[in-house]
């Protein structure tokens, strides 16, 4: 008598066993991850505004149609993350506030998945040491510099928070436009959360 081998029973057998390791695995690390998450966007709060100790950050919660909102504030304003769609991917940035919603205080990329080289640009930081500086001992300490598309952004007006071809105040990395439009789409989104949030609070 011939012995039949169930190929479908055998394979849903394989999958539930991927599936419940893959929650044991998510279910060990997800703490881990949402404290690594939490203390990234505290050091970025931290970031747009020097000299705002991680103690003196108040941190708050909005919900916004059911989705859970967390913001900031520290002396000097407010800060908010917000994503929009990049070329590869959602591009995360907290952006910062300041207390009247007229002028952007700076912008961190928390995260993104864009082509390095590209759009992945957005985190560069464009050194001034050269080859001479390290021959000669004469490096520049860079500790802490910003990557320099980021940078673009501090002090700028609300309405002027937009890429040059919009009548905006910020260049567009090189042969990376969608990411960086993708950065003034998350600069915008914040400013009407942070509007929100606010309109929602002097109720």
């Amino acid at each position: 008598m011939k012995k039949t081998i169930h190929y479908p029973l055998v394979l849903a057998i394989i999958a539930a066993l991927c599936v419940a390791g893959i929650d044991i695995v998510y279910s060990m690390v997800v703490d881990k991850i949402r404290l690594a998450d939490k203390k990234k966007a505290l050091e970025a709060v931290c970031c747009i505004y020097k000299g705002c100790p991680v103690e003196q950050i108040e941190t708050n919660q909005f919900d916004n149609k059911g989705d859970l909102v967390t913001w900031y504030k520290c002396s000097g304003g407010y800060a908010v993350i917000a994503s929009a769609q990049g070329f590869d991917g959602a591009v995360t940035v907290m952006v910062g506030w300041d207390e009247k919603l007229e002028v952007v205080n700076g912008i961190f990329v928390l995260s993104h998945t864009e082509t390095p080289g590209l759009g992945g640009n957005v985190d560069l930081v464009n050194s001034e040491n050269t080859w001479l500086n390290v021959v000669n001992g004469t490096m520049k300490d860079e500790t802490g510099k910003r990557p320099d598309f980021q940078i673009q952004f501090n002090g700028v007006a609300a309405d002027k928070a937009k890429l040059k071809k919009e009548n905006g105040d910020i260049d567009a990395l090189g042969g990376a436009t969608i990411t960086s439009q993708a950065v003034v789409n998350a600069v915008r989104k914040s400013y009407e959360l942070m509007k929100l949030i606010l309109e929602n609070e002097n109720k």
